[in-house]
């Protein structure tokens, strides 16, 4: 089965962070949660402890500096993720900059 989507650029740029979010969490990457609200004012030390947290009860095997690699099984279906991510990401370079090798 094929599915094409069809989407303007800024919705191409929200659908890449998002799946690029969740490809990080599939990791371990719990850290990124923060990045998401760049723009909100919060204290980040407690919201670090907080992921920190939620990492050692969801993947208690991992070090606090250790994460998986996108294509281990732990990562599932952030690997898919990943790779839509890395296609729309190629997509938009394309657009951008047409011809250029």
């Amino acid at each position: 089965m094929k599915i094409i989507l069809e989407m303007n650029q800024k919705q191409a740029i929200v659908l890449m962070d998002a799946l690029e979010t969740f490809s990080r969490i599939k990791m371990g990457q719990f850290d990124v949660i923060q990045t998401a609200f760049v723009l909100r004012d919060f204290d980040r030390q407690i919201a670090s402890s907080y992921a920190k947290a939620l990492r050692r009860t969801i993947m208690p095997e991992l070090s606090d500096n250790a994460y998986y690699g996108i294509f281990s099984k732990e990562a599932g279906t952030g690997a898919e993720a990943w790779d839509v991510y890395q296609v729309i990401r190629h997509a938009i370079a394309w657009k951008r900059n047409p011809g250029v090798e």
